[in-house]
């Protein structure tokens, strides 16, 4: 019983001195050398009782040495910040270059704290990325979904006032909602380390913690939510990481979910990041439908490739498009997206509204089959995650079944706008240069339907134009031709899009007849 209750006592009282305290003071190589010290200490303690003198004296030595070496060379434990569990090299060589590449960005920020340790890389062309227990959680070219996540809400309330944001990390989301004037932004961060690499975003993020506007409490986001009276925001964005890092599985449940309804006022609008990588289908349907059932209304919309926002409402998510493009054109919020350079994010309403995948009638269909909700007393997200990550899953089908500006009548708030007044020339022209600078090989039906025939590449109006009629050529050249056209997004659902098809002919839109 004794040995037992020591063993218990030494168990508790080492985690809680190593994690909160001596993680935070000394860092991950003075804790190494702290704990080699120890057991050496340790060591003599236990050899004394026999052969004293040498139990004594070769552990003294040797926590000497260790000391030494600790100040002199400390243990190299950069690659510990460099997300190694993600590599999937099937061969030792290709291991060894993964490990290699990991080594080059330069470590110009680290925190080890009491919750994670966090660190900042500067890459060799100057972009940064910032890592939480060694996985990247953002960076300077993850503007497209960290910058729209602070954005979208006010696509719904313009008028929005009171803010939170759950997460600080590069500040690039707090500072788009700060952008609005009107705004004052509450920001929930469990990690005092993250200070250090926002500062370090500052030119990149408004330099958003010097803003008087916008505050930063540094606790857990649901403890900050049960903190505050009911109704008291307009809008939440809530941006954790992945849901197969543990702890965040709880973001995603309805326990969750229904906090965050109470505390937000009956218009107010909740915009909620989720990833549609290393997960698979069956899982994010889950998250979707967890939330539905929560919100009556939701909207999905893609950010950067595979990152998602759904956006979700107790009341109707209408769009009144005056307003919102007046919000979005303002001089601060127009400084805020173009301060991004070198991604695509969208400026204007339409480019905002272009990236509506789906409104609440898809996610009612997909939702009306008997699914999984996500429960705090029944984490299976905590467990199906990971193993969704550990093979290198994708939601790649979900995406495409749910993405209705493609194949079929748009469930979005533009293809409704469409269907009773077709945009003019102007607007598609605007359209399709975002479009083709975002550059998502799902949109390539999108580009194509809203392109002029001069703008498509040269090689795709060279082929349309000297396309043989399809029912003079047998069914091989057939089936080159539909696979040719298909990559250009020319036919076939591709062509089908709230845009309508691309325009280069008769003789394409036969081939489009054909290849369905």
């Amino acid at each position: 019983a004794w040995v037992l209750g020591v063993n218990t006592l030494g168990n508790l009282g080492g985690a809680l001195a190593g994690g909160f305290l001596l993680m935070p003071l000394l860092g991950v190589e003075g804790l190494l050398v702290a704990g080699a010290v120890l057991s050496l200490a340790t060591a003599a303690l236990a050899a004394s009782a026999s052969r004293w003198r040498l139990g004594i004296v070769l552990p003294l030595v040797g926590a000497a040495a260790a000391v030494v070496v600790a100040t002199v060379a400390p243990p190299d434990v950069s690659l510990l910040y460099r997300g190694l569990f993600r590599m999937r090299s099937k061969s030792v060589a290709g291991a060894m270059r993964d490990v290699a590449a990991a080594r080059l960005p330069a470590l110009v920020y680290r925190h080890d704290g009491k919750d994670t340790s966090v660190s900042l890389d500067r890459l060799a062309d100057g972009n940064l990325n910032f890592r939480i227990g060694g996985k990247i959680d953002g960076g300077t070219t993850d503007a497209p979904t960290q910058s729209m996540l602070g954005h979208l809400g006010f696509v719904f309330r313009p008028a929005a006032r009171d803010v939170l944001v759950i997460g600080l990390g590069s500040g690039q989301s707090a500072a788009a909602a700060a952008a609005h004037a009107q705004t004052r932004v509450l920001v929930a961060e469990i990690s005092p380390g993250m200070v250090g690499v926002t500062r370090a975003f500052g030119p990149h993020n408004q330099h958003v913690l010097e803003n008087p506007r916008v505050e930063v409490v540094y606790t857990d986001g649901r403890e900050l939510l049960r903190a505050q009276p009911p109704a008291s925001y307009d809008l939440i964005a809530s941006e954790p990481s992945n849901p197969w890092v543990v702890g965040v599985a709880d973001l995603y449940t309805v326990e969750s979910f229904t906090l965050m309804r109470s505390r937000m006022r009956p218009a107010g609008v909740l915009v909620q990041w989720v990833q549609a990588y290393e997960i698979d289908d069956s899982l994010l349907a889950d998250i979707i439908c967890t939330l539905h059932s929560v919100f009556d209304h939701v909207a999905i919309f893609r950010m950067a490739p595979n990152d998602l926002a759904l956006v979700a409402s107790a009341m109707p998510l209408e769009v009144d498009t005056r307003t919102a493009a007046a919000a979005l054109a303002t001089p601060a919020v127009q400084a805020e997206i173009t301060g991004h350079a070198g991604v695509a994010l969208p400026h204007s309403l339409d480019e905002f509204l272009v990236t509506q995948l789906c409104g609440t009638a898809t996610v009612d269909r997909l939702c009306a089959a008997d699914r999984s909700l996500l429960l705090e007393r029944f984490l299976r997200v905590e467990y199906a995650a990971p193993r969704a990550f550990f093979a290198g899953q994708s939601a790649r089908r979900l995406l495409a079944a749910i993405d209705t500006r493609v194949g079929g009548e748009a469930d979005t708030v533009l293809g409704r706008e469409m269907s009773v007044a077709p945009l003019d020339h102007g607007r598609r022209r605007a359209l399709h240069r975002f479009l083709r600078t975002s550059a998502h090989r799902e949109e390539m039906g999108l580009v194509a339907a809203t392109a002029d025939a001069s703008e498509l590449p040269i090689g795709t109006q060279l082929a349309a134009a000297g396309l043989p009629d399809p029912a003079s050529v047998d069914v091989a050249a057939r089936a080159r031709h539909c696979d040719f056209l298909g990559k250009q997004g020319l036919f076939g659902a591709g062509a089908r899009t709230m845009f309508g098809a691309a325009d280069l002919g008769p003789r394409v839109a036969a081939w489009q007849q054909a290849c369905r």
